[in-house]
């Protein structure tokens, strides 16, 4: 991998300058930053904008230029409010057109150290297998990093830091509604979701083709899965999100998606091939239990209560349990599950 041929880094930004100076404080942290160009976009404010609003944006700008972060910065300052998803459309066209390729981030995104060297990397041996369309930087935290391969193709692509290339980019699909009907049309809505209609991709679709979101990572993810690609992905996940604290426009909190402990470096690069059937598996039950904690345990007791306990059970017993079960006394409930977007 040359220094001279590293691909520009996006950053989409807005009015969280806590957040902003988090993200640009771990990307110094990768030794490839100071021969990096870094883009931000800002979106400008809305004229309805409060006054604490137009100071937080005042500070994004001041985190900006606070220090050299990266060899070279230019800021792309939005001429009206655009929203998200035009903004993040605008800014990843406009870069992968000019370059070929690009690594994308969002504000509420903490980067481990080898972050850089992974997408480069990636960008790089990826660059003419016309399969691969995305590079994942996050990935869901299913358990324990020994089970799983250090990295793997999914069908699926995750928004929460990633990169692409032009070839791959020219596929994206402005129009939900178009992207809902191929879909449709291929009878592809329980694939969309992985086998589980709890993963909510598709419902996130409908939702942006009716105009109730700014999706604009379900309607890349139709892209890419209309086009059979593949998304490389690391295990553990490289990108921490911090802003699931209701900071911003169209984030929920939870814990749900944090990741324990970064994965420092991606030294493993696999050929092409489908995703290990454990690792599908099991994203399958982090969406249908939502992660492995209060859901997962309900699931497992239950399982074995009907299975292995339940007939050496004295009938009182399971009077007592199906009573408590019935007055919602046996568990506490579980965080809701947010869309594919997190903004």
């Amino acid at each position: 991998m040359s220094k001279k041929n590293l691909a520009p880094i996006v950053l989409f930004a807005y009015k969280r300058p806590q957040h902003l100076l988090a993200c640009l404080e771990s990307l110094q942290k990768n030794p490839l930053s100071l021969s990096s160009d870094l883009f931000i976009y800002l979106d400008k404010l809305p004229e309805s904008a409060s006054e604490a609003e137009h100071l937080a944006a005042w500070r994004v700008k001041e985190v900006i230029f606070q220090k050299k972060w990266t060899k070279n910065l230019h800021l792309q300052e939005a001429p009206q409010h655009l929203g998200l998803m035009a903004n993040i459309e605008r800014g990843v066209t406009e870069i992968v057109e000019k370059y070929g390729k690009v690594i994308v981030l969002e504000d509420d995104l903490v980067l481990s150290p080898g972050f850089l060297e992974y997408m480069n990397e990636a960008l790089e041996r990826y660059a003419h297998e016309d399969q691969v369309m995305h590079i994942n930087a996050y990935m869901y935290p299913l358990g324990k990093a020994k089970r799983y391969p250090p990295a793997f193709f999914l069908p699926l692509m995750l928004c929460w830091g990633w990169a692409t290339w032009a070839r791959a980019w020219q596929y994206y699909q402005k129009e939900a509604g178009v992207l809902k009907a191929r879909l449709e049309a291929q009878n592809a809505r329980l694939a969309f979701n992985l086998g589980t209609e709890k993963a909510g991709f598709w419902d996130y679709l409908c939702d942006c083709a009716e105009g109730k979101n700014q999706s604009w990572d379900s309607k890349w993810y139709a892209s890419v899965f209309l086009k059979k690609g593949l998304c490389l992905s690391p295990y553990p996940s490289l990108v921490q999100n911090i802003g699931q604290d209701q900071s911003g426009t169209h984030s929920p909190q939870t814990q749900l998606y944090h990741i324990p402990q970064l994965n420092e470096k991606v030294s493993v690069y696999p050929e092409i091939q489908p995703c290990p059937p454990r690792v599908l598996r099991d994203m399958r039950q982090f969406f249908l239990y939502e992660g492995y904690g209060w859901r997962a345990i309900r699931h497992s007791l239950r399982r074995d209560l009907k299975n292995r306990i339940r007939p050496f059970l004295p009938s009182w017993v399971l009077q007592r349990y199906y009573a408590f079960k019935s007055q919602g006394m046996l568990w506490p409930k579980s965080a809701s599950k947010p869309g594919l977007s997190s903004k």
